[in-house]
């Protein structure tokens, strides 16, 4: 919640050490164990906000291993829902909650939109892709329409070229005072980015885009 919504100005040294802590307790889980010593008793898939929190500290892999957890404790399975309680049990007879349990719904929702864009409040701006994956862009393309945002409606797209990918805001967006930036998928080697016939520089894994409207060509070299 200090992540999203309030986007709370919390040390990251801080943030690290608590979501290391839960990576580690949440694989203990996946294993069928709480800490290395008992079987887990339950939980609440309410923590599928954390796959939003990893995807903004920059942790996708972390956040699609989380997402492929949840979804394999949908119950009862194939129903493509959450109940309000999971058991490593799916036969136990015990209370469950709501079924299905529409605040753990609208968790996933947030966590699943934070994986293609989010604002970043600390300089007014937007964030794009933070937990695209690699295979989604070999693929084919991605495209987002009509996304709510605090500087209106947000429109984006990566699209497959003959020689990489298109990257396209098509619609200038008011108060987005630091701009937007896209996260470039681990797993993918970063391709040269060109605006206008200018080239881009990435720094890191990350790339600042000009201001929309705009197309910017990716190529893969």
């Amino acid at each position: 919640m200090a992540l999203n919504p309030a986007q709370a100005a919390v040390p990251r040294s801080r943030l690290d050490a608590t979501f290391e802590r839960y990576w580690v307790e949440m694989s203990a889980r996946a294993d069928g164990m709480r800490t290395g010593l008992r079987s887990y008793k339950d939980y609440t898939p309410y923590e599928l906000r954390t796959v939003g929190a990893l995807a903004r500290l920059g942790q996708p892999a972390r956040a699609h291993a989380m997402l492929d957890f949840f979804f394999e404790d949908q119950r009862p399975a194939g129903w493509n829902q959450w109940a309000e309680v999971v058991l490593p049990d799916a036969r136990e007879v015990r209370f469950l909650g709501d079924m299905p349990h529409a605040w753990v719904s609208s968790d996933y929702i947030r966590s699943a939109l934070d994986l293609l864009a989010y604002d970043d409040e600390r300089d007014h701006s937007l964030v794009l892709g933070a937990g695209l994956k690699a295979a989604w862009l070999q693929q084919g393309d991605v495209v987002l329409r009509g996304l709510s945002t605090p500087y209106g409606k947000l429109d984006w797209s990566l699209r497959r070229t003959a020689s990489g990918w298109q990257l396209e805001l098509p619609s200038k967006m008011s108060g987005l005072h630091g701009g937007a930036r896209l996260r470039w998928p681990e797993g993918l080697a970063l391709p040269r980015a060109l605006h206008q016939g200018h080239a881009l520089a990435w720094q890191g894994r990350e790339l600042a885009l000009p201001f929309a409207p705009l197309k910017v060509e990716l190529l893969l070299e």
